[in-house]
């Protein structure tokens, strides 16, 4: 399974800094912020995307959030056939992949997608001021964008970006 680099960036940033930043530090220490801490992570300082993104540029080693998927993937060690991209169609995938195998399908745990942040649908807004970003965040993942390409590829994002405003 693989997620496109840019939406699990930005889902990894909403879920684990601006959302766990508002909670209380000293109830959750096993928060992924926490990691980051040791190297100067502050909400104050690194909550804004441009900062965290810079700050993250930093970092000698992340925690899983934030760290390259191939590597866990085990590419070189295990031979696949297919790559089951992670996103909105994962379950209908799934479904298919389970229909060529001759298994039954599992019933989607609809506790797990309470977890989804939105990241797709924000990101243009979140990179439309910041496009140069995209680019800072894909050099952090230059393995993954190395084996599997797709998950680096921000044709639809930067078209979205540049598009002009409709106005009425």
């Amino acid at each position: 399974f693989w997620k496109h680099v840019l939406e699990r960036f930005v889902s990894g940033y909403l879920d684990k800094v601006v959302t766990d930043c508002k909670k209380d530090p000293t109830d959750k220490p096993h928060l992924a912020i926490h990691h980051y801490i040791q190297y100067g992570f502050t909400c104050e300082e690194h909550e804004d995307l441009e900062a965290f993104v810079n700050f993250m540029e930093t970092v000698p080693k992340v925690e899983g959030h934030f760290a390259p998927q191939t590597p866990l993937c085990n590419l070189k060690r295990f031979p696949y056939t297919d790559m089951v991209r992670a996103d909105e169609h994962l379950n209908t995938r799934l479904k298919n992949i389970s229909s060529k195998l001759g298994v039954e399908h599992p019933e989607e745990n609809k506790k797990t997608s309470k977890h989804k942040t939105g990241a797709k649908e924000k990101m243009v807004n979140i990179f439309k001021d910041k496009p140069f970003l995209i680019q800072k965040i894909l050099s952090m993942f230059k393995e993954d964008c190395e084996r599997i390409p797709d998950a680096c590829n921000v044709d639809e994002i930067m078209a979205a970006i540049e598009a002009p405003v409709a106005t009425s």
